[in-house]
């Protein structure tokens, strides 16, 4: 390049010969003329380049005298070089030849140029300008991830262990328990409950207790009476006992089979409102809405209304979603063993190629393997 302009494109070789750069031929004489005739013999195109000054001449002393030699003529300059060699103690005392070196032939088009530049005869239009090169666009991340895996699979898809560990026995164990799985879940429907009326009906063979001591407000309103009137007889005894809150915590947990205690019921008249405390056996589902539903029968029975309150009770259906927590559990597990199965394989592929780096690091330092 010269100016921000190619001048030429190409090796150090061809650059000399395309701009026509000659070697250097230096001999110590003190007989330039007879050296002279000698190497036109050999080299016609040879240019004696005479750069002593007046004050060399005159001294007539040894000094070295220069000829340029062509390129292109190199194949004759062995033939030269022996004649010289057997000049030697003659017309000259030594010589070397000097190949022509890149920084004279930059000097010498910048001096070209400015010479042209002092002339005027610089010609812009033949300027050669640098050709725009196509930006190349870079694969994204993405891309850049997708072949890496490629290759990485294509690799590793020829080790027939590795296929089997890591994908086969997966897959395998994968196709086995999934299904499995699945069909549990599906057979876990829902466990449905039936509408019932709610009345005190339903617990006909089981027993009541209504706590007089801490009901001294209403138990002359909600007479016994009128409690074991809306309560279904238990035979031919009454179905209603009369025990108070402290004497149930110990007879409550005595009772060991049926029948068993529906629910225990006190109460208190407040400003025309009732208050009522009510302790319930919670494993059966309809105590607590039948118990509210005989209590309201009560009190309007206690008021002389001879119709009742009938309610039904209709519990969701239920699901049992601790065995789905489990089944979820182990689908989990096994996945997740699935993985680490396959990525242990992995990583023993990854150790390896690391230990056959280093084991090729060891054979190039000159250490052999002998284990």
């Amino acid at each position: 390049m010269n100016k921000g302009s190619i001048r030429c494109l190409g090796s150090s070789v061809y650059l000399k010969s395309h701009f026509q750069m000659k070697y250097s031929l230096e001999v110590e004489t003190n007989n330039p003329q007879n050296v002279n005739r000698i190497i036109p013999h050999y080299i016609p195109e040879a240019v004696y380049f005479n750069d002593k000054t007046s004050v060399d001449e005159e001294r007539g002393t040894i000094t070295t005298h220069t000829w340029k030699l062509p390129i292109h003529m190199s194949s004759r300059f062995s033939s030269l070089m022996k004649q010289l060699d057997l000049e030697k103690g003659n017309s000259l005392s030594n010589f070397s030849l000097n190949a022509p070196l890149l920084e004279e032939l930059f000097v010498g088009l910048e001096r070209e140029m400015e010479e042209k530049e002092d002339n005027n005869d610089c010609n812009n239009n033949n300027v050669l300008e640098i050709p725009e090169i196509d930006k190349i666009k870079r694969p994204g991340i993405f891309n850049t991830a997708v072949r890496l895996a490629r290759y990485r699979i294509r690799t590793y898809i020829r080790n027939k262990t590795y296929i089997l560990m890591a994908i086969i026995v997966p897959i395998g164990i994968l196709s086995f328990f999934l299904p499995l799985f699945k069909r549990n879940l599906e057979e876990q429907g829902f466990t449905n409950f039936e509408s019932r009326e709610l009345s005190s009906d339903l617990y006909k063979n089981q027993r009541w207790n209504y706590d007089l001591k801490h009901s001294e407000s209403i138990k002359d309103t909600l007479t016994r009476q009128i409690f074991e009137q809306e309560l279904p007889k238990r035979g031919n005894s009454a179905s209603l006992d009369f025990y108070s809150a402290e004497e149930m915590e110990s007879i409550g947990q005595s009772v060991y089979q049926e029948p068993y205690y529906v629910s225990s019921i006190s109460g208190e008249q407040v400003d025309n409102y009732y208050h009522f405390t009510v302790y319930y056996n919670d494993s059966m589902p309809h105590v607590l809405p039948a118990t509210f539903n005989t209590l309201s029968n009560v009190i309007l029975a206690s008021n002389q209304v001879n119709d009742t309150i009938h309610t039904s009770s209709h519990p969701f259906n239920y699901f049992n979603m601790l065995y789905v927590g489990n089944l979820k559990f182990y689908a989990v597990l096994v996945v997740s063993f699935c993985i680490s199965f396959s990525l242990s394989f992995f990583g023993l592929n990854v150790v390896s190629e690391r230990v056959m780096k280093l084991l090729k690091q060891l054979q190039l330092n000159g250490i052999a393997n002998r284990s």
